[in-house]
């Protein structure tokens, strides 16, 4: 079963480590992450960051569990888990399917095939200040 753990920044290997041993070494767990390029003094600098910021799914047949499920809140590294996941996992499986038919050799998401946005179609705001208007992706 997969859980959701809200971590602490820079404490995902402290979080990883202590499931792990936990556990004993039945867990595996998917982080997706995204390649960014950007421009500093006119040279291009990439940073790899979290697809999802602050959250990691796990993996592992002790999940199944409710008993078990209790002890996650404790596990050093974790701000918190998402409890509700077992009515979520065919939802949650099929969201890292996506991620990782998106991935390119490196590991990393590509861009252009994860989101589906084509150029000069028509796109509409559907919330916020622009709800309503349409506008054309060039």
């Amino acid at each position: 079963m997969w859980v959701i753990f809200a971590y602490k920044k820079g404490e995902l290997n402290l979080l990883l480590k202590n499931l792990k041993d936990k556990l004993k070494n039945n867990l595996s767990y998917y982080n997706p992450k995204v390649l960014i390029s950007c421009y500093k003094k006119n040279q291009p600098i990439y940073k790899n960051k979290p697809l999802i910021d602050g959250y990691i799914f796990c993996k592992s047949e002790v999940f199944t569990k409710e008993k078990n499920l209790k002890f996650l809140s404790y596990v050093k590294g974790s701000k918190s888990v998402v409890f509700n996941c077992r009515y979520s996992q065919k939802e949650i499986v099929n969201f890292i399917s996506l991620c990782k038919n998106s991935e390119d050799s490196n590991g990393y998401i590509k861009q252009n095939s994860f989101l589906n946005i084509a150029e000069n179609r028509y796109y509409k705001f559907t919330s916020g200040p622009f709800s309503n208007l349409i506008f054309k992706l060039l």
